[in-house]
């Protein structure tokens, strides 16, 4: 028997062993399965979901790029990749992957990729999920010194955060806006001023009232930072997610 018809014999045989839930053995039928073809995108792709099973969902990352990069159009790499980093609270990175994932599926697939999208989109901003780069960013907003984060790494460490975060006394409170006034003329000086972060229409009355009588116009021009660029690149992707591609 050649060694690519062994390895089809060793994947047949890893997948007997994932439906009985053998997900250890069966990782270790695909390895050897790919050891022998290392060009087979199915067997990464096999292998990715048994390394989701038992909670290697940094592996089922890794396994799912080298699927995707023996066939870019292998749905299935791409939905898993999604679920790994879902797993991970890399929520962005989640949504990416299965925004990719709808122009492969089939009608059928399409409504219950949409959700999965949704459900995953619904977590960026929850206080329940929020991943640690989120949870850093709102903690800056609300101008909360957060000791030593350069060195939180674990799920652990990301939920002690959480559970701090949550009870200190500014959480939940209205963090506050910066602004930079520079007058069109040379004749006023340049100046920074604060407001409460409120809705649009009560913001621009505060404004108004900062600026006053003697300012008929203002136009407001934002400052790129990385706490925008956390949100920005999240939100553009959750958007994107849910534009439906054009063939689907």
């Amino acid at each position: 028997m050649s060694s690519p018809q062994y390895a089809i014999q060793l994947k047949e045989e890893g997948n007997l062993l994932f439906r009985q839930k053998s997900y250890d053995a069966a990782i270790r039928k695909f390895s050897e399965a790919i050891a022998l073809d290392p060009r087979n995108a199915t067997f990464y792709g096999n292998r990715a979901a048994c390394f989701y099973f038992v909670g290697r969902f940094n592996d089922v990352i890794t396994d799912s790029q080298m699927a995707l990069q023996l066939n870019p159009r292998y749905a299935k790499a791409w939905l898993r990749k999604a679920d790994a980093h879902d797993a991970l609270m890399q929520y962005a990175e989640s949504i990416e992957c299965y925004a990719q994932a709808l122009p492969l599926s089939t009608s059928s697939e399409y409504p219950e990729l949409q959700q999965r999208i949704q459900t995953v989109t619904s977590k960026i901003m929850n206080p329940s999920t929020m991943s640690l780069p989120t949870l850093l960013t709102l903690a800056r907003a609300h101008a909360i010194p957060i000791p030593h984060q350069d060195q939180m790494h674990s799920p652990a460490q990301t939920e002690s955060l959480r559970k701090a975060l949550f009870r200190h006394p500014k959480w939940g409170s209205h963090p506050r806006v910066r602004f930079m006034l520079i007058p069109e003329d040379d004749a006023h000086p340049i100046r920074n001023f604060e407001l409460e972060r409120v809705p649009l229409g009560k913001l621009d009355g505060d404004l108004k009232r900062v600026l006053g009588s003697g300012c008929r116009e203002y136009v407001e021009e934002l400052v790129w930072s990385d706490d925008w660029a956390e949100y920005v690149v999240q939100w553009a992707l959750a958007l994107a997610a849910f534009t439906p591609p054009m063939n689907a």
